[in-house]
């Protein structure tokens, strides 16, 4: 009787874990297409966690995904696929919440859930050899007239959206829209009032194409400026425009911690230390809270400086600094 009672609580216990291991393994209708990085979207999510990017991996033959946003990274409890559906249940800042998706051509679309709201999820899987064009290049428009010649052309990505811009003739030029599809950038820009369309192909870290409005359908070529962090590394001399009284100026610096890059700003006699800071070949993005307010610098390095903006719910501020 004992062993029998013995054998019956050993079969028990493994039938239990059986199930236990099933619930996290891989399933047999699984679209393996799923797994990998997106560049994910939460519209009309609180400020911060309306971008960040999601990532679903399978390791050891589990399922695991996780979320990065507002510089930190949440893991789920839970992550399914059966077919092209995915269910992850996740919490984040400690509240519950469910993602209900579906996925179709590289992207992941649905709804994320929790006992206080119901928000649309767009996901947007990233490409590496896209990826590979990201950053800032320096530009020669032949035929361009005087001053409009040279510059630099940038495009860069904030979240899911992709956004371009050219600096050029001692000014910034943003697209009204700029779209990535495999090698090719399509970009709409207004150049001193002027509607242009850029129409470029990216190869061996360059850009090269056409530049064209009305009146003129000019070549662009663009080559790719590539920087180590080593160099981006240091100190910074910091000016900010329009800024509040105090809050102009101050002292950049980026550092390599061993494991990860830390960066502190200066200024207004306060010392404000980075949540996160990010180095992607030229571009620098640094999350960071001044006075108790959440703000993101999203800068390219080139020649011994940083520039971009600064932006906050309220607020889009042009940024430049200088290596000290």
């Amino acid at each position: 009787m004992a062993n029998r009672i013995l054998r019956n609580t050993i079969v028990f216990t493994f039938f239990f874990l059986g199930i236990q291991l099933h619930s996290n393994a891989e399933p047999l209708n699984m679209n393996h297409e799923i797994l990998g990085n997106y560049d994910l979207e939460v519209k009309g999510a609180p400020y911060g966690y309306e971008e960040g990017t999601l990532s679903i991996e399978k390791t050891g033959g589990r399922l695991e995904s996780k979320i990065a946003m507002a510089g930190a990274v949440f893991r789920a409890t839970k992550t399914e696929i059966n077919g092209s559906n995915v269910r992850i249940d996740i919490y984040i800042e400690g509240i519950a919440m469910k993602l209900d998706l579906e996925y179709k051509n590289s992207i992941l679309e649905g709804r994320v859930t929790s006992s206080s709201m119901d928000l649309e999820v767009y996901a947007s899987k990233m490409n590496q050899e896209k990826d590979a064009l990201f950053g800032a290049y320096e530009m020669e428009v032949k035929g361009a007239p005087y001053g409009y010649g040279e510059g630099t052309l940038r495009i860069e990505r904030n979240g899911s959206r992709i956004q371009g811009n050219v600096e050029v003739a001692g000014a910034v030029f943003r697209a009204t829209k700029t779209e990535v599809s495999g090698n090719q950038v399509l970009m709409d820009i207004y150049i001193e009032g002027i509607p242009m369309k850029l129409d470029l192909r990216y190869e061996d870290a360059e850009l090269n194409g056409t530049v064209v409005s009305t009146d003129m359908n000019l070549e662009l070529h663009a080559k790719k400026i590539e920087k180590s962090d080593a160099e981006i590394l240091g100190d910074y001399d910091l000016k900010v425009e329009d800024a509040p009284y105090g809050y102009e100026s101050g002292v950049l610096t980026i550092r390599d911690q061993g494991d990860q890059l830390q960066s502190e700003v200066k200024m207004a006699g306060a010392v404000f230390r980075a949540m996160k800071t990010e180095v992607d070949d030229n571009t620098v993005i640094i999350t960071i809270y001044i006075e108790g307010i959440p703000m993101k610098l999203n800068l390219v390095y080139d020649d011994s400086k940083l520039s971009g903006q600064v932006t906050s719910t309220d607020m889009n501020l042009k940024v430049t600094a200088t290596k000290i």
